[in-house]
């Protein structure tokens, strides 16, 4: 997760220790106990002559968001190292800042920076023994997304054998909510046992992911 858990959101930083990551911070980065903590704070200059003042303070418990990244590392001497990349360029993925702006909240572009921390910045790196290829991403639409209803549509373009294909739903405590073998390039989820929050969809192939899309339910 990119922020702060909801418990902790709200209480007041002179609270923790002085050396505690949530005591106060120069420059801070907490706007007070009812808004909670800047989840993001990103600001400069943009524009054609980088002349345009930008800024960016991104915060609120709806935008807690995790990041999901697949690994096979092996243990050595008992001991796992996980190695990422992370391309900060990516916040300002589908962001227009050409002109600049100043967005602090809870919405807007606000929120578009953390689904991007969430989605885009977080890679594993060479370092790596390996990762897993999650080629149909490109080829996957997953909609109503976020949703309230009870059916959500799948919808894959490309050509694989369906029949060794699983399509799975994981919560964010790692729980298998939904799990069923996908029906052709649309498959439809009757999503009216789950309960509202963010949901990992996994597209499995050979015990292997090879697509993974984030489902906010509503």
């Amino acid at each position: 997760y990119v922020g702060v858990d909801e418990g902790a959101n709200h209480l007041d930083p002179a609270s923790y220790p002085a050396d505690h990551p949530l005591a106060p911070q120069n420059p801070s980065m907490h706007w007070g106990w009812a808004s909670g903590y800047r989840f993001l704070a990103l600001e400069g200059f943009s524009g054609a002559n980088t002349d345009q003042i930008l800024q960016i303070h991104s915060l609120g418990d709806d935008n807690y968001f995790p990041t999901s990244i697949d690994l096979d590392i092996q243990a050595v001497d008992g001991k796992i190292t996980i190695e990422l990349d992370a391309d900060y360029n990516r916040i300002l993925e589908n962001i227009d800042i050409s002109q600049g702006f100043i967005e602090h909240g809870f919405t807007g572009a606000a929120t578009t920076s953390l689904e991007n921390m969430s989605d885009f910045v977080f890679t594993a790196t060479s370092q790596n023994s390996s990762t897993v290829d999650l080629w149909l991403n490109e080829h996957l639409e997953v909609f109503p997304n976020p949703t309230s209803g009870q059916l959500v549509n799948v919808r894959v373009d490309a050509t694989i054998d369906f029949n060794q294909v699983l399509l799975q739903l994981v919560d964010s405590q790692g729980n298998i909510v939904y799990k069923q073998k996908m029906q052709g390039n649309i498959h439809t989820l009757n999503l009216d046992d789950s309960s509202t929050g963010v949901y990992m969809l996994q597209i499995i192939q050979g015990n292997e992911p090879i697509a993974l899309k984030k489902l906010i339910i509503e």
